[in-house]
């Protein structure tokens, strides 16, 4: 593959210099003649509407006399290289692998240089820059493959030069990726320039599979919201994350690694995310006294929570390849229990089959202060336990929210051959046996389902929540309109069921939605 980028700039530059595109003149309208209504708008909305449209697609608006003077002065640039190929092959619709991406490559050069508009807000880049395209020079290689050593420095002088464009001219929002749909690797990977870290335009910053590398003048002074994924940290590196973007609201670093805490003594930091990876070799510590938002997922067996006063808000979910032992169960069981402050609680699947471990074993959990749950699961049968579980140790609960989504399959936990001696009846598990929960008869005001509402499980514990909750005051089922797997006939006798169960509470209302 080869990036020939001397004849990409010099038709570049006479493009530069020609004169714009005149706009077509109106012609008289004749019977049956179409009408172009484009060129009765205001440049600016025609501007803001190409701004919607992929670079690629903003570009080819060029044969369009109204518009073909006008993408190069849109605000976004939005370039994507999963969307010129195909990313499961080798080879593209129009070419070999090589050629394509060498065709990408000077696309993006020859746009960012013809872009005139002097302001940027958000510049979206997702390319391949893994060794499964490009060579690094610095490797042990054949003189054939000086080629691909030449092309990976020149690639690497490109991403510079386009970064630096979109920072000279104020640009706001960063997205950057840099693997797209290549595997990611440990070594040679693209440093983003200090330039980047000098802005005082930028706003937010999306950056996947790269170095970082802070520098004694960064400074990020307007950056509120940073989210890093894939790419190797140290605590050091972290400090100085927090100590140079002093307006940083908003934190996430998912699947990185060489770290071991996120420990922020902002009042600006409010909320953090950390989904550690699997090469996280030892514990992730997250403490921040004014931090109230925090997002937990991956392997958070290897998490450990700190001092949260603040806390007002926590989402837990698990990694799929979760390890079905014993004493993981019980690190899961201390993240929940240093969340029991918070007010507002998102459990996703893989949580609540751990809960349904702890209900099933008898385990004494603290009571939380959690005011509102919302519950993201299949709700099957394995599913149930978790959910008493959760009830059960949720005293002050004023509103439960539960998102159902479709398939029956049980999850990891449920493989574990011992669960074979807990059988019971999941058609009849909420009348089985006397589920007396302290949140059913002094708090629980709300409920609300969506999803996969129509399942046999979703519909007895409807049945149960009514039957058992005093105070409840409203049953909202979410059924979409657009769902078509609903027939009408079915609808009506879900509804016919729900409206006839008994009801404990004389304020409750049932609606659908």
């Amino acid at each position: 593959m080869m990036i020939n980028m001397e004849r990409t700039r010099e038709s570049a530059e006479k493009c530069r210099g020609s004169s714009p595109r005149k706009t077509a003149k109106v012609a008289e309208t004749r019977e049956g003649e179409q009408v172009d209504r484009l060129s009765s708008l205001p440049d600016s909305v025609l501007i803001q509407i190409l701004a919607l449209l992929p670079t690629r697609d903003a570009v080819k608006t060029l044969m369009i006399p109204s518009l073909g003077r006008l993408w190069d002065q849109t605000f976004i640039l939005d370039f994507d290289w999963c969307a010129a190929h195909r990313c499961s092959q080798k080879l593209c619709n129009d070419g070999p692998f090589e050629e394509q991406f060498g065709r990408f490559v000077a696309f993006v050069d020859r746009t960012v240089m013809l872009h005139r508009s002097p302001r940027v807000f958000k510049f979206r880049l997702k390319i391949n820059c893994s060794a499964d395209y490009l060579q690094d020079r610095n490797l042990p290689r054949d003189p054939e493959e000086d080629e691909e050593a030449d092309n990976r420095t020149q690639l690497m002088e490109l991403l510079d030069s386009w970064l630096e464009s979109a920072i000279q001219r104020n640009v706001e929002i960063f997205d950057l990726d840099f693997i797209a749909c290549g595997f990611p690797g440990f070594f040679n990977r693209y440093v983003l320039p200090p330039s980047v870290l000098r802005s005082n335009s930028l706003v937010e910053m999306r950056v996947a599979s790269c170095s970082l590398k802070f520098y004694p003048q960064s400074c990020m002074k307007a950056l509120k919201c940073l989210y890093l994924e894939d790419i190797i940290l140290t605590d050091d590196l972290i400090e100085s994350i927090l100590s140079t973007c002093p307006v940083l609201e908003t934190l996430s670093l998912k699947d990185c690694y060489g770290f071991s805490r996120v420990s922020c003594e902002s009042q600006m930091l409010k909320m953090v995310i950390v989904s550690p990876d699997i090469l996280s070799e030892w514990k992730i510590e997250v403490a921040g006294p004014y931090i109230t938002s925090l997002s937990i997922s991956g392997w958070i067996e290897r998490m450990s929570l700190g001092n949260l006063p603040s806390l007002h808000d926590a989402t837990i979910d698990i990694c799929n390849q979760f390890c079905c032992v014993p004493d993981d169960y019980l690190l899961v069981k201390k993240v929940f229990e240093k969340l029991h402050h918070a007010k507002v609680l998102t459990v996703h699947d893989l949580p609540i089959l751990v809960t349904m471990i702890w209900e099933l074993l008898g385990c004494q959990c603290p009571s939380s202060n959690w005011q509102c749950l919302v519950l993201k699961t299949k709700l099957n049968k394995w599913h149930l336990p978790g959910v008493a579980n959760l009830l059960r140790n949720s005293p002050s609960l004023e509103t439960l929210d539960l998102h159902i989504f479709k398939g029956e399959l049980p999850q990891t936990p449920v493989r574990d051959s011992w669960l074979i001696w807990y059988k019971f009846d999941e058609d009849n598990y909420w009348t089985a046996k006397d589920h007396s929960f302290s949140c059913l008869r002094t708090g629980l005001k709300t409920v609300k389902l969506s999803g996969d509402v129509m399942k046999d499980t979703v519909l007895q514990f409807v049945q149960f929540l009514l039957g058992k909750s005093l105070v409840l005051e409203e049953l909202i089922i979410f059924i979409g309109t657009k769902d078509r797997s609903i027939k009408d006939g079915e609808l009506k006798k879900y509804k016919e069921k729900v409206f006839h169960f008994p009801v404990a509470s004389h304020k409750a209302v049932v609606r659908f939605r």
